[in-house]
Parts: C-alpha cells; sequence; structure tokens
C-alpha cells in the first residue's frame, strides 16, 4: 500500500488495546465459546485448535515454543479407553 505507513507488531498491538477494538477477554471468552462446541460436537480437533489459540494469545506459547519442542517426551504409549 503506497503512502500507508507500516506498524511494528508491538505497535499495532498498542494502538488496538487503546481504541478498544477488541479485548483479549473479549478474544478468549469467543475461544472459550468454540471449545465449548467443538466438544459438544465431539470434534477433537477443532477442540485442540481453540485451546493451542488460547494459548497463543494469552502468551502461554509462542512461535519459538512450537519451533522448539526438545521437551516433549516421545516415549511410545498405549491409549486406553476406560468405561
Amino acid at each position: 500500500m503506497a503512502g500507508k505507513k507500516q506498524l511494528p507488531a508491538e505497535d499495532e498491538k498498542k494502538t488496538s488495546v487503546e481504541s478498544g477494538a477488541v479485548s483479549l477477554k473479549e478474544i478468549i471468552g469467543e475461544l472459550n465459546e468454540v471449545l465449548e462446541l467443538a466438544m459438544q460436537l465431539e470434534k477433537p480437533s477443532a477442540a485442540v485448535s481453540a485451546i493451542m489459540a488460547k494459548a497463543k494469545v494469552s502468551g502461554l506459547l509462542t512461535k519459538d515454543d512450537e519451533e522448539h519442542d526438545s521437551d516433549i517426551d516421545e516415549t511410545p504409549f498405549e491409549i486406553i479407553h476406560v468405561e
């Protein structure tokens, strides 16, 4: 876009929050609704996506965390069904 100044990511975030466009609380609330719906519809991949999105917007998970998963225990395990 010609003539439009691009703001750095942190400035964009600050501007969004200051203008009241959307709040973290609202985003998390919407993601909670999505998570609840995914669970009701028995869509585990959609539930995981909602959980991951909540972690990202909350700052609990960063791109670096995703790229450096060396802490993950890759020991094979058996999934059992318990009634």
